[in-house]
Formats: structure tokens, C-alpha cells, sequence
């Protein structure tokens, strides 16, 4: 079997008397890259590609490309605010079409994105920028102070800021008046349709891979958890062992048996519906085999070194990395209604409501989101709930509509993927039927959430 690239100085074990608790030293962003990484290319996480630092990033960027920072306000509305800095790079070739791609997240760097995408057959045929969003990469980390202040600055670095430090830096780079394309994957995708709702001045065409708008929010929660449940049907019709394989592993956690990092925690079996990340990536359904494979040995006992392997890499290094800033943001750019700490319950009840079982599922994404625990973030992100209203800054759709409208010349085209569990089809009918005629859609039978790079009739779609 191939191995993980997860060394076992990582783990700090607490083994002694009834102490069951398996303690983690924070993953570094190499390893959260290479991760990442790996769900895209389907491919076993390899941290060799991953620079440790920014210094080592930009040293192994091309010769011909150029970096640099854009100074921009953390604030756009308050000409007081303190500034920040957006790392970009990239290269304009003359005659190739400038394209703007903003990666998946929220909060995470663009460094992985561009890695894969560098590799592609048509990459080198058009003039690809990169921008670090604020708050990742090299460029202006997250405010990280433990105060209600601090949580409520987070608001600052959603997908709106975004596309403004992407204005300025358009502005920056290209003469007067010149617009360019902008591709977006995943809350990149989001990011792209916030362009349409606010600069759609900029833009030469917008492309916008595994990201929908619908009004409902608890309903595009319950609609991704119900594509969890239908795409692992597909993927047992693959590996028919694996849905047992699962059952045995979950049996064998015992409630009381904890894994904590830094001052995050998560308790028993639901650190097993983390491969929900794996599952979401049809190009990694082999990997999530072998990690089911590795998970129990012959006897079907646990393995519990890849049990913290799994813990370490998906828990910690995806689902709860930059715990703040990533919950911050999603709270306000996606949901309408006044989200909590248990956002879960409706959608389920939702799933209830229509027959289905969510708690019998082999896999079930809210059980392990409901069982995240921060120690210092979460007091604060409750108190941050019951002070602040209407913080929420959804994307309206007829606000895209009016300007796809204002701007006939401007295509928009949006993707989906047959096996995306995180942002599934059913959930881009509402927009698809809205926008009609005005938007491009497709749905791809063969990929999940990665096939931004990998279909063809996206990098056919960016040529036009």
C-alpha cells in the first residue's frame, strides 16, 4: 500500500490511565496545501510540491512571472481603516486573453490552485493572475485576536473585499478601461458571482465552477447533505465493501475517545464523516479506498495510526482550519437567516420531513460539523451572534440578472458536477431558471467539485 506522507512526529499521545485523548500539533500550511491538493488530482497527498514559507514560494515561482502586494484598505467603506496587503503573481503575455482565477475556500491560498492548474494542456494558452485573498497566503494573515472586535473585523474578508482588491488590482496591471476574465472554483465561484452583483464593469466574461445561489438557505444545506448520501450510493456501486468498512470502523470510536489541536476538539465517530472531503472529489474515490483499506486491518480491527492520519489530515487540515475566519465568512456571505453553532438541525429536520434517515447514513457531514468545538473562538462567535444583525451579505440574484442585462456582451458561465457533494446540482436549478437565457450552464456527468480543471469545455469556454 502506498504511503500516507503524514509523519508520526506529528501525533502527541495521551495515552496513560482512562485518558483517551490524542493530542495534535497544529498542521502547517504546507500540509494543509498538499492536502488540499490531493483531493483535486485524486492523487496521495505529496508535501514536496508545497512551499513551507511565502519566501520559498515565490523563489519557486517561474522566471517570468512577477509578484508583488496591492495595498488596500482592510475596511472599503472606511476611508480611516488600517491598510493590508494582497499578494499576486502570475504573467501577462501579449496576445493571450488576461484571465483572473480565485481559488476555493473560504480561506485558503491560491498556491495549490495554481500548481494544478500550471500543469494543464492549456494552461500556457492564455495570461493566468493570482491573487492570495486577504487573510491567506502570503499575503495579510486573518486578524487573529480573541476578542468580539476581532471576530467582527473577520467580516471584512469576505467575497465582496475580494472582488474590490480584485478591481484595484486589475486597474493595477491592465491599461485604462481594459477588462479581463475571471474563473472561479468553489467559493472562488463565489467570488466570480459577486463580480457580476458588483463589478461587472471588469469583466470580460465570468466563469464560475461548483458554486450556486438559492434563496433557501436551510434547503441548500439538506439538498448537499441528500447529494452526500446519493453520490456514496455510486460510490459503493464501485467499491461494494466499503459501506460495512465504514460501519465496523465507526463501531469501534468510542464517544469518549477525543482529538484535540491547538484549542480545537472533536469527539468519537463522527471524525469518520470527514471523508465526506475525499467523496466529493470523483478523481479521489481511490484514495478514499485506500484510506478505508488502511483504516481496518485483515481482522477488521482499527488501525489507529490511520485513524489519526485521517483526523489530522481532514478534521484538522480541512474542515477546521482557520476555524474563525472561515465560519465568519460563510456565515455572511452565504446565509440570509441568522445562522448558530448548530445550523445543521433545520436541514435535517428538512431531510426528515421528506422519509429519508439522515442518522443511519454511513456518512453524514453535520454529524461532524455539529461536534467541532473551538474553546476561545466559539464564546466569542456566540456573542458575535447575538449582537450583530443584519451583518448578512448574500448574493442577490436578481442584482445579476439586471446587470448580465446592462451588459449583453458579457457571458457568464456556470459548471456543476454530477459528483460534487459540497455544492451538488440540484442546488443551481433556482439560478439556472432565473437567469435563462442569460447564463451558460453545464453539468458534468464524470467529475465532482475538481472538474474546473478537468473538463474540457471549461478551458473551451475561457478560449471564447
Amino acid at each position: 500500500m502506498q504511503k500516507f506522507l503524514i509523519l508520526s512526529a506529528l501525533f502527541l499521545f495521551s495515552c496513560s490511565g482512562k485518558d483517551k485523548t490524542v493530542y495534535f500539533q497544529p498542521i502547517s500550511d504546507d500540509k494543509i496545501q498538499a492536502v488540499q491538493t490531493s483531493l483535486v488530482t485524486g492523487k496521495i497527498p505529496d508535501d514536496s510540491k508545497a512551499a513551507a514559507d511565502c519566501q520559498a514560494f515565490i523563489k519557486a515561482l517561474p522566471e517570468d512571472y512577477f509578484h508583488d502586494f496591492l495595498e488596500v484598505p482592510e475596511n472599503w467603506t472606511d476611508s480611516s481603516s488600517p491598510k493590508i496587503k494582497v499578494f499576486y503573481y502570475g504573467r501577462i503575455t501579449p496576445g493571450k486573453d488576461v484571465v483572473l482565477f480565485h481559488n476555493g475556500g473560504p480561506a485558503s491560498d491560491s498556491h495549490g490552485s495554481y500548481q494544478v492548474l500550471a500543469e494543464q494542456n492549456h494552461y500556457n494558452e492564455f495570461s493566468f493572475i493570482f491573487m492570495d485573498q486577504r487573510g491567506t497566503g502570503c499575503s495579510t494573515p486573518f486578524p487573529d485576536d480573541y476578542s468580539l472586535e476581532g471576530v467582527t473585523r473577520l467580516l471584512q474578508y469576505g467575497s465582496r473585499a475580494i472582488v474590490l482588491d480584485s478591481e484595484a488590482l486589475r486597474k493595477k496591471l491592465l491599461p485604462a478601461g481594459k477588462t479581463w476574465k475571471v474563473f472561479g472554483q468553489s467559493f472562488g465561484g463565489r467570488i466570480v458571482q459577486r463580480y457580476l452583483q458588483v463589478a461587472p464593469e471588469g469583466l470580460t466574461s465570468a466563469h464560475a465552477h461548483g458554486l450556486s445561489v438559492m434563496s433557501d438557505d436551510y434547503q441548500w444545506v439538506a439538498s448537499r447533505l441528500l447529494s452526500q448520501h446519493r453520490v456514496f450510493q455510486d460510490y459503493i456501486k464501485v467499491y461494494p465493501k466499503d459501506e460495512a468498512k465504514i460501519f465496523k470502523l465507526r463501531a469501534q470510536i468510542p464517544d469518549d475517545q477525543c482529538f484535540v489541536s491547538g484549542e480545537t476538539s472533536v469527539c468519537g465517530s463522527r471524525v469518520v464523516d470527514s471523508l465526506i472531503i475525499v467523496l466529493g472529489f470523483k478523481s479521489s474515490w481511490g484514495t478514499l479506498h485506500l484510506r478505508l483499506s488502511g483504516l481496518l486491518d485483515q481482522n477488521d480491527h482499527l488501525n489507529s495510526y490511520s485513524l489519526n492520519q485521517l483526523v489530522q489530515d481532514y478534521v484538522f487540515g480541512i474542515f477546521a482550519h482557520n476555524y474563525a475566519a472561515g465560519t465568519i465568512i460563510t456565515w455572511a456571505d452565504f446565509f440570509t437567516d441568522q445562522p448558530d453553532l448548530k445550523f445543521c438541525d433545520r436541514p435535517l429536520e428538512i431531510l426528515r420531513q421528506k422519509g429519508e434517515h439522515p442518522e443511519t447514513w454511513a456518512l453524514n457531514e453535520c454529524r461532524l460539523l455539529a461536534d467541532i468545538h473551538n474553546s476561545k473562538w466559539d464564546p466569542l462567535m456566540l456573542e458575535f451572534l447575538k449582537t450583530h444583525k443584519g451583518y448578512a451579505d448574500p448574493i442577490p440574484l436578481v442584482k445579476i440578472k439586471e446587470n448580465l442585462q446592462l451588459y449583453p456582451k458579457l457571458n457568464f458561465f456556470l459548471y456543476s458536477g454530477q459528483a460534487d457533494v459540497f455544492v451538488p446540482l440540484e442546488t443551481f436549478q433556482e439560478e439556472i431558471n432565473f437567469l435563462a437565457p442569460l447564463v451558460h450552464y453545464t453539468n458534468f456527468p464524470n467529475s465532482g467539485h475538481e472538474g474546473f480543471f478537468t473538463e474540457e469545455k471549461v478551458w473551451q469556454d475561457l478560449a471564447n
